[in-house]
């Protein structure tokens, strides 16, 4: 095996760990709808309790409906853009494993683009606003942290490419590593937050 066979594996076999980790997978969301109850000492007193228990029974609901719709919701998005680049990152993985590198460097670019595509998309996506106000900061901070991710999968890829196009260069593969390393740290973090978000 050449040197430049061996460098190109390595790397290989670490994007390879990201996708091990990239799959953030369809889960059951189960959402189970409270109830309150109350008791009263007096007829009237009773029956503005009952009223206001309900009244906020029904606004509960509605806010845990909403909170329920969002988290299938954000499953979707993030299983839309799995659906758009994982296929081609796979493919990446077996050309570099078998040290082709006419087919890594066109899966790579088109790695490239495709994430390219998720961040310009990602701006867009407005999760929150169902009323529970703990649930819509997490939408936020997970949309964010998607943000993250996908910046830092954008950066390993370009630096893969530079590394595909030099590759008997140590330097290009170490920077090639290193970005790769850390955008498989990013993204478990990531599948972390979601997993407490929508789980």
């Amino acid at each position: 095996m050449t040197d430049r066979q061996r460098n190109t594996l390595v790397v290989g076999c670490i994007i390879f760990g990201i996708l091990a980790l990239g799959s953030v997978g369809t889960g059951i969301i189960v959402t189970a709808l409270g109830q309150t109850g109350n008791t009263a000492r007096t007829r009237t007193v009773r029956s503005n309790r009952t009223e206001k228990a309900a009244s906020q029974q029904q606004s509960s609901n509605e806010i845990q409906t909403k909170v329920f719709e969002e988290k299938e919701r954000i499953e979707k998005k993030i299983q839309e853009y799995e659906n758009i680049h994982l296929p081609n990152w796979y493919k990446l993985v077996e050309a570099l494993e078998t040290s082709d590198i006419t087919d890594s460097y066109k899966y790579a670019e088109t790695a490239k683009r495709q994430t390219k595509e998720i961040l310009d998309d990602i701006p867009d996506v407005e999760w929150g606003n169902t009323g529970d106000k703990e649930f819509d900061i997490q939408c936020e901070q997970l949309r964010n942290k998607m943000l993250e991710v996908y910046t830092a999968k954008y950066e390993s890829i370009v630096k893969l490419i530079i590394f595909i196009e030099n590759p008997d260069s140590p330097e290009k593969m170490t920077e090639a590593i290193v970005a790769v390393e850390e955008s498989a740290d990013i993204w478990e973090d990531f599948i972390d937050e979601v997993s407490e978000v929508i789980y």
